[in-house]
């Protein structure tokens, strides 16, 4: 094998790993973008509740109703 073909080969292999990791960065990013879409349904859902004040919501820094 000649240096030429070893280069070709290597430079298959390189563009072969970016492609594929190309498409994990597309699909992280989608993944982020659902958890991050998530994440604010949840927290608007923790407000309402807080707002409520159905006490069905506790926060770390509140004392539970027993104190």
């Amino acid at each position: 094998m000649n240096d030429i073909t070893a280069l070709e080969e290597k430079l298959a292999h390189l563009e072969k790993t970016v492609e594929d990791l190309s498409q994990q960065v597309i699909t992280q990013g989608a993944e982020l973008d659902r958890l991050t879409k998530l994440t604010a349904a949840m927290v608007a859902r923790l407000r309402e509740s807080a707002d409520q004040n159905t006490g069905s919501v506790f926060f770390g820094d509140e004392r539970p109703p027993h104190y």
